[in-house]
């Protein structure tokens, strides 16, 4: 193509848009590129067809590279004005791709207005026959598209990018084994009757929707791997992370293969209750679709995800943090739409307060301990270490901070934010009575000891009695 003017499209221009036509491209349906052509150049010529026609143009070659089964050449022509390239590539005896691009040297006098760039993008889109969504405008004149359409029997892809400085379109058509074929043929067929039943099921029937997810998955299972689009993978009920999201994408492609109103899906509760059927066992984040705002209901959701945030015997509270995350990941996957990210999560102060209420029973050497007032650390000190155990191990005040810290983290559950070490002073009192009772323990032990050697000694003496020889001795000793 050539442009003499800026504001006039060349000749070879017109004579390309006119060989453009709706039938100038393979529709989706149909199966090859070879019908459209460009200045005389089509997938549907042979090697020796494209280099004749090539040459007879004015194109030179920079490079054919002839393999066994593959031919990959690229042709040139250069003008004052333009540089056309065209490269084909052959496999088998079939010509697969072909791109033709043309680039404007030679200065701004030689571009393409943006108009002009315009209208040659909309005739490119209208010949070819692009949809909108495959295509997006250029910011100077122009735009790119891009695509693939199906086809049972190749691999197809396009590529249109036209600018006032230059045109470039691409075309690639790679016929597939006829295992290939054939297994898509396979698919083809089983995704119709995979997803017939989406058709006719009572989206207010568990067992219908059940019976039908359950068999259309069968179905999916079936077919060909070389021909199994990834789109339509089978949906796994007892899949332990399956959200509601999960199963209303897969309720929505049956309806949306068919062609039906994707929103007429069930809801949530109605897929819970479908899993339920399949496993069992309801999902994680049943408790979770519609959270009510009271304490049972919060409860259920965080049990659902993880169980020991509620049911564990341990003493010490989780972090709010972690209560939170459990809670919020139940209620996004009872959502059913995967896009929705933000719920409205309780403060760490409800938080805190519920599953201080999931916990045990304190036992009673820990309930003095509960609560905690920076001011008046003192009484509540001696309240919480007041049995002799805790005093044993008191030695200094180190071991009476570190003690009281530990009780105090145990009966809340977790560290007060406000915790400070108790001062030294304060911990006087009991690393006296700490030592009364070390006093007392140490006199006990020695009074033990003492009554446990006459014990040994009367023993002994008890034995020795009872021993015949002994006995014998004691009668001699006697009658001398």
């Amino acid at each position: 193509m050539r442009v003499s003017k800026r504001r006039s499209l060349p000749i070879l221009t017109l004579l390309f848009l006119a060989s453009w036509s709706p039938q100038g491209l393979a529709q989706p349906d149909q199966e090859t590129f070879e019908a459209f052509s460009w200045e005389g150049f089509s997938l549907s010529m042979t090697s020796a067809q494209m280099t004749s026609v090539l040459e007879s143009q004015g194109y030179t070659a920079l490079n054919v590279n002839k393999q066994t089964s593959k031919t990959v050449a690229l042709y040139q022509r250069r003008t004052a004005s333009t540089v056309n390239k065209v490269q084909f590539i052959e496999k088998n005896g079939a010509l697969i791709k072909i791109s033709f691009s043309e680039v404007k040297v030679g200065g701004a006098k030689n571009f393409l207005t943006a108009q002009a760039a315009d209208e040659l993008y909309e005739r490119a889109k209208t010949g070819l026959n692009l949809e909108d969504s495959a295509c997006t405008p250029g910011a100077r004149g122009g735009g790119i598209c891009l695509g693939q359409p199906a086809s049972v029997t190749h691999t197809n892809s396009f590529s249109v990018n036209v600018s006032p400085r230059a045109v470039k379109i691409v075309l690639n058509s790679l016929p597939l084994h006829e295992s290939v074929v054939e297994a898509n043929r396979q698919t083809a067929s089983g995704l119709e009757s995979a997803y017939a039943c989406f058709g006719t099921t009572d989206i207010t029937s568990v067992r219908d929707i059940h019976d039908c997810m359950r068999s259309s998955s069968r179905e999916l299972g079936k077919l060909p791997p070389q021909g199994f689009d990834q789109t339509h993978r089978p949906i796994q009920l007892d899949y332990p992370t399956l959200s509601c999201a999960n199963v209303a994408d897969y309720y929505r492609r049956g309806l949306s293969f068919l062609e039906r109103d994707t929103s007429a899906i069930p809801g949530c509760e109605i897929f819970a209750a479908v899993i339920e059927r399949a496993t069992g066992k309801a999902p994680y984040w049943a408790a979770c679709v519609d959270p009510r705002d009271d304490a049972d209901s919060f409860k259920n959701c965080v049990a659902g995800y993880t169980p020991s945030l509620v049911n564990s015997n341990r003493l010490y509270l989780p972090s709010c943090e972690e209560v939170q995350r459990s809670y919020k990941i139940g209620v996004l996957s009872g959502q059913p739409d995967s896009k929705v990210r933000n719920v409205a999560v309780p403060d760490c102060d409800y938080v805190l307060a519920q599953a201080k209420s999931w916990r045990k029973e304190l036992p009673e050497t820990l309930k003095a301990c509960e609560g905690y007032d920076p001011d008046n650390t003192a009484e509540h000190l001696m309240k919480c270490l007041s049995s002799e155990r805790d005093f044993l191990h008191l030695t200094d005040c180190r071991s009476v901070r570190s003690a009281y810290e530990r009780k105090v983290t145990a009966a809340n559950g977790y560290k007060p934010e406000e915790y400070y070490p108790l001062p030294c002073d304060q911990a006087e009192p009991l690393l006296a009575k700490a030592e009364e009772i070390s006093e007392k323990k140490r006199k006990e032990a020695e009074e033990f000891a003492r009554q446990l050697a006459a014990a040994k000694a009367r023993a002994e003496r008890d034995r020795l009695r009872r021993n015949p020889l002994f006995r014998d001795a004691w009668y001699l000793l006697v009658e001398n």
